[in-house]
């Protein structure tokens, strides 16, 4: 799980200042939109277009570009849902 960690570390360094830019224009539901959504997306083409040679570095440890998105978006699902209920907390 450590390759797919650094395979999401990159994704989120374009993946987190977009969606906080976004999330900080039109509010917290276009932050979560943007980070579990339309940043994958977009962090996953800045990969495809700068590091695309990294792909056979993850093929050759079994993990598949499909399957490395996934793991992405499990992972932004997760830390969203971590966001709300910290938020939640807060506003007790």
């Amino acid at each position: 799980m450590r390759i797919v960690f650094n395979y999401y570390k990159t994704l989120s360094s374009v993946n987190i200042p977009l969606s906080f830019l976004l999330g900080f224009l039109f509010g917290i539901p276009a932050f979560v939109i943007s980070f579990c959504v339309f940043g994958l997306i977009l962090s996953a083409f800045y990969f495809e277009l700068f590091y695309k040679q990294q792909y056979y570095f993850y093929y050759n440890y079994g993990f598949t570009k499909f399957k490395l998105i996934g793991f992405s978006f499990v992972g932004n699902i997760l830390v969203v849902f971590l966001i709300i209920i910290i938020l939640k907390i807060i506003h007790l």
